[in-house]
């Protein structure tokens, strides 16, 4: 009977910790918001890197949506659009920390 409550815990858990898909920028409205997480996601930038560009304004324009960062999907279309080159971007930024 414990082993069957151990295993039944332990397929929940695996539920619980399903990586969420990477959002689609092209399917999404342009007014909806996005983690910094899932910015990360789709930049193919850390989540500090994008945390501290959004701070400092070299990122997609930052929205405080009660009182947690979170991005319009135009804001990140519009930067990702403008940052064609993105090689200068690396300049800060150790290789293994672009993605993730």
């Amino acid at each position: 009977m414990a082993s069957a409550t151990i295993q039944s815990t332990s397929v929940s858990m695996r539920r619980l910790h399903k990586p969420k898909p990477i959002p689609n920028l092209a399917a999404l409205p342009p007014e909806a918001f996005l983690t910094t997480k899932q910015v990360a996601q789709v930049s193919g930038f850390s989540e500090q890197t994008v945390r501290k560009w959004g701070f400092v304004g070299r990122g997609p324009k930052l929205t405080k949506v009660e009182g947690c960062p979170r991005y319009r999907v135009q804001d990140v279309r519009a930067w990702m659009a403008g940052d064609a080159s993105r090689a200068d971007l690396f300049a800060d930024e150790p290789a293994d920390a672009r993605h993730g």
